[in-house]
């Protein structure tokens, strides 16, 4: 990054002289400072994560209508069914009373311009996520919130990984499920790696093999966000086998640096390629949204280059996936024309 930034900035010299001129800049115009960076990446659309931050993950919040102040981009929420989870459960609402409420808040959102709907379960209890029934998400539903009336975390007690915790969120992952058929719009799944401390034994791709083969799921486009990385072979495999399944390339770009043409073309192996979408998982700082950005063309470059070469593809064919990676497949997943 402070490589990319020495260029950007036009500062040479050590890495403290370049972020001792990144911090001139952001704090002496932060708005026209995040222009610079988005303007040089090309970043035309942002789909956001409300989920974070959150008062239950870092602490803090910050709006949506904040955010698109900073920002010189269109913005789309993506709805974090958590963050609705969390909220109902700290209100001591009744199960039924949650439900409706889960579902009611969905709808709100929805009115509002949300494009998708996200889980982080592979976090949590992890991706083997199982159909419960209502009498039996009910039950283990008034045992934790008995829990967290007396002064627990919520998420600190939806975090444990016990049988109860995993039957709630196993229940509203299918909830959430059902919004996101009922509206027509794709539900994004955390697989592969993330923040520490995890699990990567729970967030294996293929761990979902119950939930995509249930009947009430193969109309909902699911979005494997990460692209399962390091699991990005299974990933693709999924994607190739289940015409509902996608793959979301953030994170894995541009954490995994010099490793992300090799996996790209480990993606390509199965992954039909009007099946991949690029993501940055941009979070904090603004660097993170325009590296990504910058990485991805690289990296892709790389990766279609070496087809090219070995007669794989011909520059038109690379030059179509290459658009459809970067924006095309976007758009039309969804629903951004």
């Amino acid at each position: 990054m402070i490589k990319e930034l020495s260029k950007l900035l036009g500062v040479q010299g050590s890495d403290e002289k370049i972020i001792k001129e990144r911090e001139k800049q952001y704090q002496q115009d932060p708005i026209e400072y995040v222009k610079l960076l988005f303007s040089d990446a090309r970043i035309d659309t942002i789909l956001v994560d409300t989920g974070y931050p959150s008062i239950e993950s870092s602490g803090y919040s910050i709006s949506l209508e904040e955010f698109r102040k900073i920002v010189p981009c269109e913005v789309k929420e993506i709805i974090r069914i958590e963050k609705v989870l969390y909220s109902l459960m700290r209100g001591q609402l009744s199960f039924s009373s949650a439900v409706e409420d889960f579902n009611k808040q969905i709808d709100e959102e929805m009115s509002k311009g949300a494009v998708s709907l996200k889980t982080i379960i592979a976090y949590r209890t992890g991706l083997n996520v199982k159909l419960r029934s209502e009498s039996e998400a009910e039950e283990a539903y008034e045992k934790l919130t008995s829990t967290i009336s007396k002064k627990k975390n919520v998420r600190e007690v939806l975090s444990a990984k016990i049988d109860l915790a995993k039957i709630i969120f196993d229940y509203f992952v299918y909830l959430g499920l059902e919004a996101s058929r009922k509206y027509g719009i794709p539900f994004q799944i955390h697989t592969g790696f993330g923040d520490a401390p995890i699990d990567l034994g729970l967030s294996n791709p293929l761990l979902l093999h119950e939930l995509v083969n249930d009947s009430s799921v193969k109309n909902v486009k699911i979005v494997l966000v990460h692209g399962g990385y390091p699991f990005i072979e299974e990933s693709g495999f999924l994607a190739n086998s289940y015409p509902n399944i996608f793959l979301d390339l953030s994170e894995m770009i541009p954490f995994a640096t010099v490793g992300a043409a090799e996996k790209l073309l480990n993606l390509f192996e199965m992954a039909p390629t009007n099946k991949i979408v690029y993501g940055s998982d941009g979070f904090n700082i603004p660097e993170f949204y325009w590296l990504a950005s910058k990485r991805i063309k690289k990296s892709l470059s790389n990766t279609l280059s070496y087809l090219i070469e070995t007669e794989f593809l011909d520059e038109e064919e690379a030059k179509k996936i290459a658009r459809q990676v970067l924006f095309e497949n976007s758009k039309k997943l969804y629903g951004l024309d």
